[in-house]
């Protein structure tokens, strides 16, 4: 094989799945980033800082830092879909 070429794995369409997480947890993980990313996109559309996304979601600002910073591994679905409601609602 040359440099130019390379091998393709074609991917499933989950990440996680194609690293090797089981069905179960490959799932709930794109879950929750989709959550963090849409949570982020609100509030990169609303400009929020830290401690005002932490006002606003009534949460700690550490809280709030994982959310900005997409640490899915230390947040849940349901945690996450408030949060997301919430700023939905308050549009």
């Amino acid at each position: 094989m040359t440099k130019k070429e390379s091998e393709h794995t074609k991917s499933c369409g989950n990440l996680f799945k194609d690293i090797g997480f089981s069905d179960e947890d490959a799932e709930e993980l794109m879950g929750r980033t989709k959550l963090l990313l849409e949570i982020n996109k609100i509030a990169n559309k609303k400009e929020l800082p830290i401690k005002y996304l932490s006002a606003v979601l009534n949460i700690k600002t550490s809280e709030a830092v994982d959310i900005r910073k997409g640490r899915a591994h230390k947040l849940t679905n349901s945690v996450l879909k408030k949060h997301l409601t919430h700023l939905i609602s308050n549009n």
